[in-house]
């Protein structure tokens, strides 16, 4: 690691990002749903798709909800062909590729 973790300044404990890490209680799962009822699209990044209940939470879109969604992963899943668009890409390019596609 380059540099030091960025603590929290009340309990110094290490800062991370609010995204499910591997290893990660699941938490917001019934919040997850709910946000994607109210979607219009579905960006997926980085991730294998193997992790229960999450790795449903695609299908409650393109399925149940009908709202088109995109896929960035570096490797292909068994979940790919669920998506209307898939990109197996380092994140970091394919999301600078997609800044410039939309002028960001």
């Amino acid at each position: 690691m380059k540099h030091e973790l960025p603590l929290c300044e009340m309990c110094k404990s290490p800062l991370k990002p609010d995204v499910v890490l591997f290893g990660d209680m699941i938490t917001e799962h019934m919040r997850s749903e709910q946000r994607i009822k109210q979607a219009d699209f579905m960006l997926v990044l980085g991730t294998s798709l193997w992790v229960t209940p999450f790795n449903t939470l695609p299908e409650l879109a393109v399925y149940e909800c009908e709202i088109p969604a995109a896929f960035i992963n570096r490797e292909p899943t068994a979940k790919d062909e669920l998506f209307k668009w898939v990109v197996h890409a380092e994140l970091k390019d394919a999301i600078n590729e997609l800044k410039k596609v939309l002028s960001f």
